[in-house]
Formats: structure tokens, sequence, C-alpha cells
């Protein structure tokens, strides 16, 4: 299965929680699930987004994967310009980076405050032992489901559904659209249209390995 992965991918995607999500955040503490989370790039990046819009916020994130090397680079929390820090990131995300990372040579360093926030582990999202994670306001399961076969890809799903609180948000990338459609409506969830054509420019890695 493919790890790569980069920070600050779509940012607007995170943008829904100052629009229609915003109510989500009202009331902390929040609880953020990443499942596939790979090296770390995205939870991280929940993380930093929540900080700099939310300075006030009380938010924890857990971030898991199947793989131990991966999880190795993410609890180090040291990164490189082919994570996607060594280019032009616009103004939002070049103010994340400015408060996320601490400069050193050609690595970025996660700030402490932030990597006190950020839990990984080890797990995988086709086991049923991944039903103790449950209760979170905001799941996300991006760009990992797509290796899976139809049947995985529907367990997968259900998983980061059942993860979710009443009435919390999924975020869920990179798996085969129509599957995805059906796996949304046999599960009575409600889909959010909002910004998609902006969402589904801004994730370059994305728009650069599909014909689309």
């Amino acid at each position: 299965q493919a790890t790569a992965t980069q920070f600050f991918r779509n940012l607007e995607q995170l943008a829904v929680l100052d629009g229609p999500l915003a109510p989500l955040l009202e009331n902390g503490p929040i609880r953020v699930l990443v499942a596939g989370c790979s090296k770390g790039c995205e939870a991280f990046t929940v993380a930093g987004y929540l900080r700099h819009r939310y300075p006030e916020l009380d938010f924890t994130v857990d971030a898991n994967d199947i793989r131990k090397d991966v999880l190795a680079i993410a609890n180090e929390g040291i990164y490189g310009a082919q994570h996607g820090l060594g280019q032009n990131l616009g103004p939002l995300g070049e103010s994340l980076r400015a408060g996320m990372f601490e400069r050193s040579d050609a690595n970025w360093s996660i700030v402490a405050d932030l990597r006190g926030r950020v839990r990984f582990e080890r797990a995988d999202v086709l086991s049923p032992q991944f039903a103790s994670y449950c209760d979170y306001d905001l799941v996300f399961g991006q760009n990992f489901m797509m290796h899976m076969s139809p049947e995985d890809e529907a367990r997968a799903f259900s998983h980061l559904v059942a993860a979710a609180r009443p009435g919390g948000a999924l975020f869920v990338g990179g798996m085969h659209l129509d599957h995805r459609v059906t796996l949304a409506r046999g599960h009575g969830l409600e889909p959010l249209d909002w910004n998609v054509a902006a969402i589904h420019e801004g994730d370059s890695m994305i728009r650069a390995g599909w014909p689309w």
C-alpha cells in the first residue's frame, strides 16, 4: 500500500469547519480521529488548523495506521521538503507552517504544544478491534481505501461511520466514487454539498496522480 502524503494537501476541505460544520466546534472538548494516518502529515495538519483557527478550542487528535514504519516517522515528528514543506503554500499554508514547525537546516520539527495534542498508535481499520474507536466529533478516513477490495472498502467505511458520534462529521476521500455514494446512502449519511469544486481542485497529489 502506498504511503505518499503531504502537509496541507487540501485546506479547502478543512474550511468546511468555518462554514456548515462550525456548530460542531462550539463546545469542547473536541475529539478527532484520523484513520490511515501514514506518516502523520494529515493528523498534524488538522491539529494545526484547529489551533490556528480556534486558539481557545480544547481538542485532541487520535491517529492510527497499520504500518509501524510510518508510525515511527509520525511519532518522531520531523519532516522534510518531500512532505510538502519546501514549496509556496499560499497565505494560510504559510501561516500554519510558521506556527507548527521549528526549522533546522533541511528539517521541520513539529512544535511541542502541537505534538502533545496528537497521539499515534497502530490499528487496523478492518479489524473488529477498531470498534474501540468511538464517539469522535470528526473522523477522517482518506486516501487509503482505494487500495482495498470492494468488500474491505465497505468494512472499513462501516468502521469509520461507527467511530463518529451521532451528529458528528465523516471526511472520506480517495475511494471509488460510486461505491462511496452507495455506502453513504446505505448508512443513512447526509452528504454535504459544499465547495466541492474547490476541494477537488485543491488536492494537488490527487490531481497529479489521477486522470481527472
